[in-house]
Formats: C-alpha cells, structure tokens, sequence
C-alpha cells in the first residue's frame, strides 16, 4: 500500500467527498440497441414511442465502478467505530469492483493496507485491476466462498484482520445515498418522472438504497432487480438465484425479496450478456462491463415479457405516459476481455 503523509490523506479524503457530493456523472440516454428494435415484439408492441432509457454510469466514478461510494462509506463508518489501526489489514470478500476501490481508498486510512479475498474465478484482468490499485490478493481455497473465508480468517486472527462484509454492511446501503441523491437532481434536471429504476442483484445493496434514498422521491417508481440465470450461466460480478440463496446465511444480508416489485428477472445467457457489451462498444461507443449489459438485456427481457402476458403496458407508465427507466451501470468490459467466452463475444 502507498503511504501518504497526513496532508495527503487529508486532500485526497477532501477530493473524494467532493466528487461524491457534487461531481457524480451525469445521467445518459441509452439507444436502443438495433437488435432489439429487430424483435417483434417491439414493432408490434409501439413501445419505442414511449419509452425512455436512462443509465447512471459508474464506470466514470473514481476508482471506475459503482462499488467506490459505498466502499468509501463503509471505511469512514468503521473508522469512526474505531476498528482501525496501523497493524490492521482490511479484508474484504469481492468479486472485484469493491476491492479496487477500497484498494485506492486504503491509503487514505490508518491502517495497515487492503486485502481482496476471491475466488479463483475471477476474470485475470479484474484480478491485475485489483494489483494495480494497492491491493493484495488472497485467494479462497476450492469449495469455499470468499465470504465465508474472509471471515474466517478475521475470526481466527483478530488481531491481524477486520473484515468490512459489503453484503451486511450499512455503509453499502447508506454510501449509495451519494448517487441516488445525485441521481434524483438529474431527474429534476432533465424534467422526468422515473417510473422504474433497474440494477443487477449482487450484494442488492443498489436496490435496496433505491427503495430507501430514491424511491421516496418517486413514489410512483417501481424497482426491477436483474440475476444471473444460473450459476452455470453466471454473469461475471452478478449473482444468480442460487448465489443470492446463499447470502442468506450470514444475518444481516440484504434480501431483494423485500425490495423489487416484480419477480426477479433469470431469462438472460452469459452470451446474451456479452454480445450485448460488444454491441455497445462497438457501435454505440460505451464500454460497459458483462453486469451492465446483463442488467441492460435483462430490461428488455421483462418489456417484452410484460407485453407478452399483457398486451400493454399501463402498468409501468408515469403520470405522463410514459416508461422512464433508470439503470445502473457497474463496470466497463476492459477487465473482463481475458475471459475466452467475453472475448469471442466481441470478435464474432
């Protein structure tokens, strides 16, 4: 880990607090990707003519990716609590966005340095991501989660560990109210009602400080939550209906039963998901990551699903008539282009 003198702790603590509070990216209007307006269902249903998409990008937050806010609140909170010190290392089980930015955050704290558990899954680019922003890696052996060996090990040495769990943490919830709050300003300054707001169920933190933070705003505005299909099928930084069954064993964990208005949306392939990002990339300019593109080709999964049992689509219109969904996009493609199935995506 890099070590700062106090002044520059103190400015970089300064710099990201404001960016958090004021300097967030703008809200984006996200075409319709031509495959889509291809499908049927969409000439048919005329839904072009009402619909309206917008997408936070967390990409262009520090540290590239959305996990920066509530990884950072999670740090001040339990500096606050008092569990830091210089002979602490903060571990943390990730997948890889929340580890790079709690590896650039580390610095900025009294403590021995950051430590990501994975698992040995994770994309090798992510993993180099994770290297390049001050963290260390330790791996979880075979047939262990990264959660459960994160704790374990804080459990067995506590003196040398403290474990910042994301999927129970507070601070995952409450470092969000950052976007949200930021998001709800772009709404008002781009003069729209949002009707559904959409993100990926990972830690269901986003979903769940979309309820808390948004949602009181809108009341109106319901909230859709996007899972891998499977765990066969699972998008990288995402989780399937089996792996969010699996939070369910550490109290505390945030369960997206308790906060989406719809069913959980399972119906899309790692494929779709990845054809999907090169599409954006290559056509549309936006590097966006396997999870957003999950979440993206997940929204249009449940339109045309609601169409199909329908025939309209009333149920998700505003006052105004219209549907104006708000997702919320994680990470870019960049990390993940190691992956042999990612990659054949963009080069077919």
């Amino acid at each position: 880990m890099r070590k700062l003198t106090q002044s520059q702790k103190d400015e970089m603590r300064a710099r990201l607090l404001d960016i958090m509070e004021h300097r967030l990216p703008p809200l984006r209007t996200i075409l319709t990707p031509d495959s889509t307006k291809e499908e049927p269902w969409f000439r048919e249903s005329g839904i072009e003519k009402i619909l309206k998409k917008y997408a936070f990008f967390g990409a262009e937050m520090r540290a590239h990716n959305g996990k920066s806010a509530p990884a950072f609140m999670a740090w001040l909170m339990d500096e606050k609590a008092g569990k830091f010190n210089k002979d602490i290392m903060v571990i943390g089980a990730t997948s890889g966005n929340w580890g790079m930015a709690s590896g650039l955050i580390a610095p900025m704290f009294d403590v021995k340095g950051f430590s990501a558990v994975i698992e040995r899954t994770v994309p090798k680019g992510k993993q180099n991501q994770l290297i390049a922003a001050g963290a260390e890696i330790i791996y979880a052996p075979d047939g262990v989660s990264s959660i459960e060996h994160a704790q374990a090990l804080a459990e067995k040495y506590p003196e040398q560990y403290h474990f910042i769990n994301q999927y129970i943490h507070e601070g995952s919830v409450l470092g969000h109210k950052w976007p949200m709050d930021h998001i709800a300003r772009e709404l008002a300054r781009l003069g729209e009602t949002p009707s559904i707001f959409a993100a990926t169920t990972g830690t269901c933190s986003t979903i769940m400080a979309a309820k808390r933070y948004l949602k009181s705003g809108f009341p109106q505005m319901k909230i859709l939550g996007v899972a891998s299909m499977s765990n066969n099928e699972k998008v990288h930084g995402s989780r399937s209906p089996e792996g969010l069954a699996e939070l369910k064993k550490f109290p505390g964990s945030f369960q997206y039963e308790d906060i989406v208005d719809f069913p959980l949306m399972t119906g899309i392939t790692k494929r779709e998901a990845y054809v999907m990002s090169a599409e954006f990339y290559q056509q549309y300019y936006h590097s966006l990551g396997p999870t957003s593109m999950l979440l993206e080709a997940g929204t249009y999964r449940f339109l045309k699903d609601h169409w199909e049992r329908h025939g309209n689509f009333d149920a998700l219109k505003n006052k105004n008539g219209e549907i104006v969904m708000v997702s919320f996009f994680m990470d870019m493609h960049l990390p993940y282009l190691d992956d042999p199935d990612v990659l054949a995506a963009f080069a077919s």
